[in-house]
């Protein structure tokens, strides 16, 4: 009598199981995992520049202070040229409302929404879209998302100089810890090399893309005297990161923009549309894969 295996189907089970309580753990500390795992990132973007520094003998700690300032510096100058777009933008709402309300009134009209000309534009989206109680939660708990933000970032950034600050001795550690069996060490500092190397290409790949889309959609949001190009320009920059759909979402919100500050002359907001589809697509699907 042949006796059944069950060895492959008790395999699949395990490894089902294994994901399953891998998914699950780290469901449960990823408010503790992502922080780390971003001040990796930083740590291994800084990385090159503070070897670069290192060979010019200036010492690491003061590298790393370098990168702090000039990140810092950065982070002022951007949110400084946000702040002067969102004020443009606060300062004509009234006019673009009344633009979204002309315009989403045609669309309510067409697709036969629900549309109350005596509400405002934002009652009759919320109630064609039952999104009030989200936004409404949302709004609550925006105080505490902010404090949690805060902490959360100062959090990356003294981590991401503790390892940064480690990364320097780590292959001196590494070799004292297989002393007796230093082809070992040195194995593992190839590895760790290697793989700082690819993350570090592919980040600054990435990143170098993304400036350069968040300036061509600034220069072509300039060109066709779209409001607060700045804004966009970042918005094109920061999504970008997400794969796929970062691009499409910024590119849907730019558009939505162009069509409500445009309006009822659609011909300027078609070609700004156009023009910034052409340019995710040429640098998402032609230039980004050369790249990398």
């Amino acid at each position: 009598m042949n006796e059944t295996n069950y060895t492959k189907p008790v395999f699949i089970l395990l490894l089902f199981l294994s994901f399953t309580a891998g998914f699950a753990v780290l469901k449960l500390t990823s408010s503790f995992l992502i922080p780390i795992v971003l001040s990796l990132l930083v740590s291994f973007v800084f990385y090159p520049l503070l070897k670069k520094l290192s060979s010019w003998h200036v010492p690491w700690i003061l590298g790393i202070a370098a990168c702090l300032v000039i990140s810092g510096a950065a982070f002022f100058i951007i949110g400084n040229l946000l702040y002067s777009g969102i004020k443009v933008l606060v300062t004509s709402s009234s006019k673009y409302e009344m633009q979204a309300f002309t315009v989403y009134s045609r669309i309510a009209e067409f697709l036969n929404l629900p549309f109350n000309e005596t509400s405002s534009l934002f009652e009759n989206m919320l109630s064609s879209l039952g999104v009030r109680n989200f936004l409404q939660e949302m709004l609550l708990s925006l105080g505490s998302m902010m404090v949690s933000f805060v902490k959360v970032f100062f959090m990356i950034a003294l981590m991401a100089i503790f390892l940064t600050v480690e990364l320097k001795s780590m292959p001196s550690k590494i070799n004292s810890a297989f002393n007796e069996k230093l082809e070992t060490g040195t194995k593992i500092i190839f590895i760790g090399k290697k793989i700082i190397k690819q993350i570090t290409h592919y980040l600054s790949i990435k990143f170098m893309l993304s400036v350069l889309t968040g300036v061509l959609v600034f220069t072509v949001c300039s060109a066709f005297s779209l409001e607060a190009p700045v804004i966009w320009g970042f918005l094109a920059f920061a999504l970008n990161f997400i794969p796929n759909f970062g691009a499409i979402f910024s590119w849907a919100i730019t558009s939505v923009f162009a069509v409500t500050q445009f309006y009822p002359s659609l011909s300027a907001a078609l070609a700004l549309s156009i023009i910034l589809l052409v340019l995710n697509l040429l640098l998402g699907s032609l230039v980004e894969p050369r790249c990398l």
